[in-house]
């Protein structure tokens, strides 16, 4: 099942036309073919998930493999991180809801519409970094601001170490 809809495929020639190509040089290069997008992605994660990551790199053989494969990994990373908050042992699940959280993004990335699966991947990818903010070591607060059309969802995450701190836009 092709992750861009045919309605998309038929209003965006270019790609439609051009699709085997951006296939065939997946199928040599992988899913880094245009960017350093898995060792990106693993970067913040515990090393723990790093492997797991990378060896997309060898599964990803077209652009259709890349959401259902990041979202499988993302999947794995979350049953990982349940078990270990079953087991009472945080600090693991906290990385493990961090790089599902991470993956399920990653995963979102190939899904150019608001369509019902990038949906789910966005639930899900909130739902794990939240499990990750219940744990975390350190203050993490969702702050919602009004915007004219819509709300907004950001993350605080104050770095009092530094007298920075970072924001993280969420996207509706």
């Amino acid at each position: 099942m092709p992750i861009t809809s045919h309605d998309s495929q038929r209003r965006i020639p270019r790609f439609r036309e051009q699709r085997w190509l951006l296939d065939a040089v997946i199928k040599v290069a992988g899913p880094e073919w245009d960017q350093n997008r898995l060792h990106s992605l693993s970067a913040p994660m515990s090393p723990d998930y790093k492997g797991s990551v990378l060896a997309l790199q060898a599964l990803v053989k077209r652009f259709d493999d890349i959401a259902p494969m990041f979202a499988a990994v993302a999947r794995r990373f979350e049953l990982h991180a349940e078990t270990s908050s079953k087991e009472g042992h945080t600090i693991s699940a906290g990385d493990g809801f961090f790089a599902a959280a991470i993956m399920y993004g990653g995963a979102q990335w190939p899904i150019f519409e608001n369509t019902p699966l990038n949906r789910a991947l966005e639930t899900k990818k909130n739902d794990c970094f939240a499990q990750y903010m219940k744990g975390a070591d350190h203050r993490i607060e969702a702050v919602e601001f009004l915007m004219e059309t819509s709300r907004s969802p950001l993350i605080f995450i104050p770095d009092w170490r530094y007298g920075r701190h970072l924001t993280v836009r969420g996207h509706d």
